[in-house]
């Protein structure tokens, strides 16, 4: 790991970090930082980030966190009891492009405090097999890969297509408005044709929510009368048992008679029943 000293308050030649193209994970670079002729303070719970550009036009940024497989890490680590140095891990979104890349480091607080190192130059060397998926870089403050803003892409272009056909819908909505009002009016006249046209809108609507109103209504008078039709027929049915009931015990109260004073009831008439001595 390379380390080098940068003051705030002078620039003199350009430190000089050679890389390869598309490098990851895998490049540091120790940062010694002073303010003048001390080390460095930063303000009560400021923040850092990097801050990258090269010549090519898609590669420039910034990030203050490494994305990898198990989700992100901090880019900018300070020394536990020297917060004037600092490790900085060079992004690989940052090393996509070979050239030079001007790098700096840029201290933020809540304040508006904004104080950022001069640059250093990260020599970008072009590796014998670079990725050409160089678009990543610019957009790596989403933290998208190459895949998912090529997604990303397609899903725009498709919500384009729909909102050009659905402006074209609007557009063909708008020209049938108008060929239903007569071309040879006046614009009073006009006026006065979509006035009656609304007019007639309103009174449809009008119509059409009142008879939703009297269908509601029927709907509700036909159900409280079929409940009480129910309602009804049970206790007809009930009362039509118990009379059933009534009559079938006192039809055996007068066979019992019958039978006690010497007569049968046989398929429902009375005969004499004699006795064999």
């Amino acid at each position: 790991m390379q380390t080098i000293h940068l003051n705030f308050q002078s620039q003199g030649v350009p430190p000089v970090v050679p890389v390869m193209q598309s490098d990851s994970r895998s490049r540091f670079l120790g940062i010694v930082l002073y303010d003048g002729g001390a080390p460095y303070k930063a303000p009560a719970g400021a923040t850092y980030t990097v801050q990258y550009r090269s010549a090519n036009a898609n590669a420039f940024g910034w990030y203050d966190t490494i994305v990898d497989n198990s989700g992100t890490h901090k880019a900018i680590v300070l020394d536990a009891t020297s917060p004037h140095i600092l490790t900085v891990e060079l992004a690989e979104q940052a090393l996509r492009t070979p050239g030079d890349v001007l790098v700096d480091l840029c201290v933020l607080a809540s304040n508006g405090y904004q104080m950022c190192t001069f640059p250093v130059i990260v020599r970008v060397i072009g590796s014998s097999y670079p990725d050409e998926s160089a678009v990543q870089s610019f957009f790596y403050v989403t933290g998208l890969s190459t895949g998912q803003w090529l997604t990303y892409v397609t899903q725009c272009q498709a919500a384009a297509s729909e909102a050009k056909a659905a402006a074209s819908s609007a557009s063909q909505s708008v020209s049938e408005i108008k060929s239903t009002i007569d071309s040879t009016l006046t614009q009073a006249g006009k006026a006065a044709d979509a006035k009656v046209t609304g007019e007639k809108i309103a009174a449809e609507t009008a119509r059409a929510k009142e008879a939703e109103r009297a269908n509601a209504i029927a709907i509700s008078s036909e159900a409280t009368r079929a409940a009480g039709a129910e309602q009804k027929l049970g206790t007809a049915i009930s009362n039509e048992q118990q009379r059933a009931e009534q009559a079938e015990q006192k039809l055996g109260e007068r066979a019992a008679a019958l039978e006690s004073c010497g007569f049968v009831v046989v398929d429902g008439k009375v005969r004499m029943k004699y006795v064999k001595s």
